[in-house]
């Protein structure tokens, strides 16, 4: 898969609020020792195959996300996205079985914003997903 790095007037600042949610939501779950591996992760914008979103191309510790998708996504989408692909460049997951946020291809959609305590305690090592309250919160990223 070739890439072309493109921002078109998108800004990397775009990525801003929701690497900055990941990282409190690493220091909520006590895991401040990846931190610094999200602050070197490069996040930017690409112009990517079709029907994908982002890729980690984690021996470089780079994120690229598509333009496209970015411009049309919801937030939820987006915060879903970023999740999913520092999981790669920083935790070293692998695609995981649906329903959750490491599943390979498919968004959780609006289940996200319903169940985002079950998904992200989930995500952080939380097996029965509600060890930290949280609720989604679009003013977080606004």
């Amino acid at each position: 898969m070739e890439t072309k790095p493109s921002t078109n007037g998108l800004k990397q600042s775009s990525f801003s609020p929701f690497v900055e949610e990941y990282i409190q939501n690493l220091h909520r779950f006590g895991l401040d020792r990846y931190i610094g591996k999200v602050r070197e992760t490069e996040i930017q914008f690409a112009d990517l195959d079709e029907g994908t979103a982002g890729v980690c191309y984690y021996l470089i510790n780079r994120v690229e996300i598509d333009r496209r998708f970015w411009e049309k996504a919801k937030l939820y989408h987006k915060d879903e996205l970023i999740m999913h692909e520092l999981g790669h460049c920083v935790l070293n997951y692998e695609h995981d079985a649906p329903p959750s946020i490491m599943q390979a291809a498919k968004f959780l959609g609006i289940s996200y914003v319903i169940n985002y305590q079950k998904y992200v305690n989930e995500y952080f090592g939380c097996k029965t997903g509600d060890c930290i309250k949280l609720h989604w919160d679009e003013e977080r990223y606004k």
